[in-house]
């Protein structure tokens, strides 16, 4: 089977982002190691930016992809 490297993205999330959750729930202290460190006054502006330019990164190629389509392969 030939499989588009968005598929395969796609693949590798569905199976690697449930085992983590899935580890991350089974270790103890992990979950609240985790909302102490986003809850952290300290760590806020570092939560909050790496994810206003996750967002901000994401909507420009949306945009740029919608300005610029992809040509389509040779055959």
């Amino acid at each position: 089977m030939d499989f588009k490297r968005s598929e395969i993205i796609a693949m590798a999330a569905a199976v690697i982002i449930p085992l983590i959750i899935f580890a991350t729930v089974l270790t103890p202290g992990a979950v609240k190691a985790i909302t102490l460190f986003l809850l952290t006054a300290n760590n806020m502006p570092i939560v909050f930016g790496g994810a206003a330019a996750g967002v901000f990164c994401i909507l420009a190629y949306r945009i740029y992809r919608r300005l610029r389509p992809r040509r389509p392969p040779k055959s």
